[in-house]
């Protein structure tokens, strides 16, 4: 009887564990918005990635420390955007420029008209709203909600939606001077949709891996989707020499 009490006793511990689980402390869930928060430390510090725009645009583009970005889309379009300006190469650009390989356009929104005449839409767009990590810390100021999980690209990733008005979502500039910022807000206000709606999917490691807008007049068709991978890829770009781009402003003076 005695030796059965001393099992009993050694045995006691392992039946408490086995009956009350272990003692390991339970992570309490985050709010959609501290999600977003969370991401936007991450993407800053990621800096790069390989890019896909609708239109058939793939490229590389970082956004840290400064404004790198090279697209290529059909019949041979590619698009490159630096600190100091946005290039363009299409199949006609020497015809066009006397035989320079690359335009000048003096910035997304001034080279608007041309760029829509090339086909540039949705990669003009996707070079005023470059920075993801600017556009997650800008949607987590709007109404966010989680969406559920979903496959993207064979990746796992739980899907978050924000709403916001037309003054929360140029808020933050987007990388917009204060003339146009004020331009855009206006637009929500003018016609159109009252707010933008901004889809954002999260992978496991609090990576965006797809971003899309909609409900916004700037972007052509109204909506646009950008699609991230590679992230961390080295982007080093230098822009074209001078003697190879016809710049309209130099041109014009």
């Amino acid at each position: 009887m005695r030796t059965a009490r001393i099992i009993a006793a050694l045995l006691l511990p392992f039946a408490a564990v086995t009956a009350c689980g272990t003692s390991e402390t339970a992570v309490p869930e985050r709010s959609p918005e501290d999600a977003l928060k969370a991401a936007v430390a991450v993407m800053a510090q990621v800096g790069s990635a390989e890019v896909t725009l609708d239109g058939g645009w793939s490229g590389r583009a970082s956004w840290r420390p400064g404004v790198r970005l090279t697209l290529s889309g059909a019949a041979d379009t590619q698009l490159l955007a630096l600190g100091e300006g946005f290039y363009v190469r299409a199949a006609d650009t020497g015809v066009r420029t006397g035989g320079r390989a690359w335009e000048k356009l003096a910035g997304p929104f001034e080279g608007a008209g041309r760029g829509e005449a090339l086909g540039l839409g949705p990669a003009l767009a996707f070079g005023q709203r470059l920075d993801p990590a600017g556009a997650l810390e800008q949607a987590a100021r709007g109404k966010v909600t989680e969406v559920g999980r979903e496959n993207v690209d064979g990746v796992v990733a739980t899907h978050y939606r924000a709403v916001l008005s037309g003054e929360e979502y140029f808020a933050d500039g987007r990388g917009v001077n204060g003339e146009c910022r004020r331009t855009l807000a206006a637009a929500f206000r003018a016609g159109g949709p009252t707010t933008a709606t901004v889809d954002l999917w999260l992978n496991g490691a609090d990576q965006l891996v797809r971003k899309t807008e909609s409900g916004n007049p700037t972007v052509t068709d109204g909506s646009s989707t950008v699609r991230y991978a590679h992230l961390g890829t080295p982007v080093e770009l230098q822009p074209p020499s001078s003697v190879d781009v016809l710049d309209p402003m130099t041109a014009a003076g």
